[in-house]
């Protein structure tokens, strides 16, 4: 990914957790200790979700960059 992709990959990251991550919800998943299934459904309907898979299966080709934190 070029280094502007990343950082709108960040951005749109970083916007959807403020938008579907209140306190209470993350609190709620460190004490049981995972979290819930609506949240991925909502991560993958945002795309946020399988950055590396080609793009013939759906995802978006992105590297191992857009998939880690390395």
């Amino acid at each position: 990914m070029r280094e502007d992709d990343v950082v709108i990959l960040a951005q749109s990251i970083g916007k959807f957790l403020d938008d579907h991550v209140p306190e209470a919800r993350a609190a709620k998943w460190r004490e049981e200790g995972m979290v819930e299934r609506a949240m991925w459904r909502e991560a993958g309907e945002a795309g946020l979700l399988c950055l590396g898979m080609p793009r013939e299966y759906g995802g978006v080709s992105g590297t191992r960059r857009s998939s880690t934190n390395n």
